[in-house]
């Protein structure tokens, strides 16, 4: 395996693992662990896909921060409730006067301003028409279910990647089986040069030859255990620790033409979804600016105690008020934020109808892709098939001297190249079919 091809067994991996940032204790744990190679496999823990899945979800920084996002959504519910919940307040004080103030009335000495007089209040106040209330309230829970939506395609993008580097992984271990079958071979024709070398049926090129086979045969399969080095680590990345995954089942290109599957999209992506939401509200908080301009109606009692009754003598109170307010001018704050509130109106729908766009966009790519990929993994099956039969024959030809250790070692080259080229082929398909069932929407859950 060439350097180049091991570098493009590895894009899907970096693909994959570049959907999120990796994690702060990923260098520490990095240097743990163990290189890749047979000797050590047994270090590698066994898990299914959804457990893999799993274990992303719960270890990956990204899943926590969406969730505090979702935390954070259900406090703003309480606070949209605030503004038409009641209110009770509770007040106290003690006043010291510089000196006693009293009058006297009639023979009688009537205390006015007492040295010190202690006061206690209750107020309790209840909205009963507020017009901002309703968009507020009705934002707030279109926020928290936003959220929800952002956590939701979060795990799928966690769930994309881990499958993303399942097949990778998959492809990377057939690549060392080819690599180490060729390696086999190279050192078998070795043996057999030296041997002919021996009894006088040989010369030392084919030695030198085969030699050379040997030393590419082995880089190769070095170089397909660095692959699959890279293939365990992006799914260290994403789950935080060193597991081994099943085989994958064959996926199959999504059925539809261009137009049913663009609507599938339509229906079924959670970031088409949430931009509508971010539409939504947009619109809402218009709406709210707009009911600044109505007057808001409240219900308020007041209770108040005070050691000081004064001439009357009466040291408690109380009293009930409906009362309106109504903000005639405020300066122009509210004409401002309306024409500010109009243009993030008109921005979210800007930014909808973009989306639409590029989700439509998108899919006609990925549907272009996963054609090509396609064709590219028929085409490398058939050079693979032709060179195998080339092998055999070039095979046979040496076995009767009618072909040169050079012809075996050409035709032997070939074939491990051309059987590197089905794997290659067979996980850019398998990715490109992947890719497209994500930007349809489709769950990617195993």
């Amino acid at each position: 395996m060439s350097a180049r091809t091991a570098l493009l067994f590895a894009l899907p991996l970096l693909t994959a693992g570049n959907l999120f940032a990796q994690s702060n204790d990923a260098p520490a744990a990095a240097a743990d662990r163990k290189a890749v190679n047979p000797a050590n496999k047994g270090s590698y823990r066994q898990v299914s896909i959804a457990e893999a899945q799993d274990m992303a979800r719960q270890h990956h920084p990204s899943m926590e921060l969406l969730k505090e996002t979702l935390e954070q959504a259900d406090v703003l519910i309480w606070r949209a409730y605030a503004i038409v919940l009641p209110s009770l307040t509770v007040t106290a004080n003690v006043t010291m006067a510089d000196e006693e103030t009293a009058i006297n009335f009639g023979g009688m000495k009537i205390v006015t301003q007492e040295k010190f007089t202690e006061n206690f209040g209750v107020t309790a106040r209840m909205p009963l028409f507020n017009g901002q209330s309703i968009p507020l309230i009705k934002n707030a829970y279109e926020n928290e279910e936003a959220s929800e939506t952002q956590l939701k395609y979060g795990q799928n993008e966690l769930d994309f990647a881990v499958l993303a580097a399942g097949y990778a992984l998959q492809a990377n271990k057939e690549a060392i089986d080819i690599s180490q079958a060729s390696l086999e071979i190279a050192q078998q024709m070795q043996a057999e040069a030296e041997k002919r070398v021996q009894v006088g049926m040989g010369v030392e090129l084919e030695v030198l030859r085969a030699k050379l086979q040997v030393s590419q045969a082995q880089k190769a399969l070095d170089e397909s255990y660095d692959s699959l080095d890279l293939a365990r680590s992006s799914l260290y990345y994403l789950t935080g620790e060193m597991i081994d995954l099943p085989p994958l089942a064959d996926r199959t290109a999504p059925a539809g033409d261009l137009q049913t599957l663009q609507t599938e999209a339509h229906d079924n992506r959670l970031d088409l979804k949430a931009a509508r939401m971010q539409l939504n509200m947009a619109e809402r908080l218009e709406d709210q600016n707009k009911w600044k301009w109505a007057p808001t109606i409240d219900l308020t009692w007041n209770f108040s105690w005070t050691s000081n009754g004064g001439m009357t003598g009466k040291q408690e109170a109380w009293y009930l008020i409906l009362g309106a307010t109504w903000n005639i001018f405020d300066g122009g704050d509210r004409i401002a934020v309306q024409k500010s509130t109009a243009l993030d109106t008109h921005k979210a729908k800007l930014n909808y109808d973009k989306t639409l766009i590029d989700v439509d966009e998108s899919i006609e790519k990925a549907l272009v892709e996963v054609k090509a990929k396609e064709r590219s993994y028929q085409v490398a099956q058939e050079q693979a098939a032709l060179a195998e039969e080339s092998h055999k024959m070039v095979t046979r030809l040496y076995e009767t001297g009618m072909a040169t250790s050079l012809d075996v070692s050409d035709a032997t080259s070939t074939l491990r190249q051309a059987k590197l080229a089905v794997v290659l082929a067979e996980l850019q398909r398998q990715i490109a079919i992947l890719s497209l069932e994500r930007l349809l929407g489709r769950t990617m859950r195993a």
